[in-house]
């Protein structure tokens, strides 16, 4: 999944910062200084692109194998990039065998047949799918409405991408723009089969896909499957000049209300 580069990359990456975490514990000099990627620029740990310490060598901007949230591993990974655009065609990478996309990705056989993809989840009504003979459709036909009943999807969908990953195959779960329905669906699975908060699939996913926005019906909904699944939730809704919702988008409501 990532070049020969990639790995020796992201090897010398850990390398340097098993290093400095030895040299704190040893107290010698050197210990706390910036590591840097091969490959630099554009990275969150700091100003020219290096990573602050050892403790967030994951921070490197590329080729890196991410471990955080617990249950994920991906490749070419730069989810702290400030700099970081949308994925090329509307396809975003979300886990080894799962894609979130548009319909336009849905279908171009090119971009299907390059990312491997072997099982195309349209969670959409008005998404018309091209067949190819190589490929498994499944329809999920939800309008991206607050009223709509995304909820009786979750267990179905998250159980279809697993099986589908287990069969050593690749999923593409999208909608008309791969923002709303299926960016829901993909929260859901990753709370279902990756033991993640719903606050922590929102992180992630949003990481990979920075447009993402389930609309407030399909976040209450969702706010009860992670209830159903854990007995406890990590998002609630909250009243806002805007009216009912998620707490995760509080911040960026008060960046938007004028002093």
């Amino acid at each position: 999944e990532t070049s020969g580069d990639g790995r020796a990359g992201w090897r010398e990456v850990r390398e340097q910062c098993v290093k400095r975490r030895q040299q704190r514990r040893r107290g010698e000099p050197g210990g706390k200084r910036k590591l840097h990627h091969k490959d630099g620029g554009g990275g969150g740990g700091s100003s020219d692109g290096g990573i602050e310490d050892a403790e967030n060598w994951t921070r490197a901007p590329r080729f890196c194998y991410l471990t955080w949230p617990p249950g994920i591993v991906l490749v070419w990974n730069a989810a702290r990039n400030a700099q970081r655009q949308p994925a090329v065609c509307g396809l975003s990478q979300i886990t080894s065998s799962l894609y979130l996309g548009n319909g336009l990705a849905a279908n171009n056989k090119v971009i299907l047949s390059s990312n491997q993809i072997t099982t195309v989840i349209n969670v959409s009504v008005e998404v018309v799918n091209t067949f190819y003979a190589d490929i498994q459709y499944v329809q999920v036909p939800v309008a991206d409405t607050p009223l709509s009943r995304l909820y009786d999807f979750f267990d179905p969908i998250a159980d279809k991408i697993h099986t589908v990953e287990m069969q050593q195959g690749r999923t593409l779960l999208h909608c008309a723009a791969g923002v709303s329905r299926s960016a829901a669906l993909c929260l859901a699975y990753l709370m279902k089969y990756h033991s993640m908060s719903l606050l922590d699939a929102h992180t992630w996913t949003k990481s990979c896909r920075p447009i993402i926005r389930p609309n407030n019906g399909f976040w209450e909904q969702l706010i009860h499957y992670e209830f159903k699944l854990y007995g406890k939730n990590t998002v609630r809704m909250v009243n806002s000049p805007f009216g009912v919702i998620p707490d995760v988008y509080e911040k960026e409501v008060r960046v938007m209300i004028p002093l």
